[in-house]
């Protein structure tokens, strides 16, 4: 019998790595801002509060990004 979930060694497991969710907003003009968040939801409610009203800081925002990074 074979079986379906293979197990990694904890020797190659990595699990020291950190995810960080980071929006980055371009406001044109060589401008930008980048917000960095610890929590999923934190950063996927700032990016849809920002992206809703289309202003950060009393700036037009041009574009607006959510990434998920490792630090």
């Amino acid at each position: 019998m074979k079986t379906t979930n293979k197990l990694k060694s904890a020797l190659l497991d990595n699990d020291t790595t950190t995810k960080a969710y980071q929006v980055k907003i371009d406001l044109g003009n060589g401008r930008w801002a980048e917000l960095n968040f610890s929590e999923k939801v934190w950063a996927q409610a700032e990016y849809n509060r920002i992206k809703v009203s289309s202003i950060y800081c009393d700036n037009w925002v041009k574009t607006i990004t959510l990434e998920e990074i490792e630090q």
